[in-house]
């Protein structure tokens, strides 16, 4: 799972969540909104740097592409995170939340409702037995593609 572990540290990292006043700040940020209202904010967001980026075209034009990518994400860790106050989730586990969201959006994991309170619940795809290689190229470029289209 080292591919997933990276992809995953890295989003948690661009999340710009380094200290507690800015894990407060987004938690109040977050419970302004609903689920709908936030996925929206993030999506605007996502978009419009998006389209500036691509505007121009060039070295200049793969430089802004760069620039595009990382804020990706962050937006994408934050707007995780932000879900994650929504919901009430307590405590916000940023040690392991991306990683579970990764494998839940690469459809190698599936979310079950059938959890002690205050938990958090993967359940395994069972569809297919293939190496460990194979599993990290396909949730890498999942979670990429998914992230793109949409990034909630």
């Amino acid at each position: 799972m080292a591919i997933v572990k990276h992809i995953a540290d890295l989003i948690t990292n661009m999340a710009l969540l380094g200290d507690e006043g800015a894990k407060v700040k987004l938690c109040a940020d977050a419970q302004q909104y609903s689920i709908t209202e936030w996925k929206l904010l993030f999506q605007t967001k996502v978009t419009t740097i998006g389209a500036i980026t691509g505007i121009p075209g060039g070295i200049g034009g793969a430089l802004f592409t760069t620039a595009d990518i990382l804020y990706l994400f962050t937006a994408s860790g934050r707007a995780c995170y932000g879900i994650g106050y929504i919901i009430d989730k307590r405590p916000v586990d940023y040690d392991s939340d991306i990683a579970n969201i990764l494998s839940i959006w690469a459809g190698v994991a599936k979310a079950t409702n059938r959890v002690a309170v205050g938990k958090f619940g993967l359940k395994l795809s069972t569809q297919a037995i293939i190496g460990p290689a194979t599993l990290h190229g396909i949730l890498a470029v999942k979670a990429f593609t998914t992230a793109l289209l949409d990034p909630l």
